[in-house]
């Protein structure tokens, strides 16, 4: 979980920003996740419904730091605090329990390996070769090594620290399928504290 959601956020510090409400989106996302998971069961859709809401919520940050000019510690700093109160609102003393087939990404197999490592490794090469293999990735260092520099040659800076943002958000959403797959129930304080986690690993990494 610590590793999905560290590498999309990575892409937001290499753009120059940065998001500290990771785990409060992760948590929203979680809750989403178990809300649709608890009337359809399953966890395809669960999944797209957490990703669905947590690629709404970057897409929010991300534009209150690109167009709305509000510097990104702020942004995501208030909204860490307004997704959390709104889980505590929705969920409250809530506990919702996972059945089997909606823990599929936390302890499902996919040939004899356990399905959360092959979400991590999927994600890993589909990160590698954005950074290292695509105009995008190419956008995302040169903004954040010189800002003034990228601005001059005519980069589209807002726009690509607007999808990084998105991509912090998805994967909040793709983490909280793993998270409550592998702990099989979920409360309203879960992910508590889970940003600085995220931003240590990256700082460490």
């Amino acid at each position: 979980v610590l590793a999905i959601l560290a590498l999309a956020l990575n892409q937001v510090e290499l753009a120059g920003e940065i998001d500290v409400s990771t785990g409060s989106l992760l948590a929203a996302c979680a809750f989403v996740y178990g809300s649709v998971a608890t009337v359809y069961g399953g966890a395809w859709l669960p999944l797209l419904a957490a990703l669905i809401a947590g690629g709404a919520v970057g897409l929010v940050n991300g534009a209150l730091t690109t167009y709305g000019r509000v510097p990104s510690i702020v942004a995501t700093v208030g909204m860490l605090f307004i997704l959390r109160g709104v889980v505590l609102l929705a969920g409250g003393a809530q506990v919702i329990n996972l059945s089997v087939d909606s823990r599929l990404f936390g302890v499902g197999m996919f040939m004899g390996i356990p399905t959360s490592i092959v979400v991590l490794v999927m994600l890993f090469l589909a990160m590698q070769v954005l950074s290292e293999h695509s105009a995008f990735g190419r956008d995302v260092h040169a903004i954040g090594g010189n800002c003034r520099a990228a601005r001059t040659v005519g980069l589209p800076i807002q726009r690509v620290r607007l999808l990084t943002f998105v991509l912090s958000g998805l994967s909040c959403g793709l983490a909280a399928a793993v998270l409550l797959g592998q702990i099989g129930q979920l409360q309203a304080t879960a992910a508590t504290g889970f940003e600085l986690k995220v931003i240590a690993a990256i700082v460490l990494g």
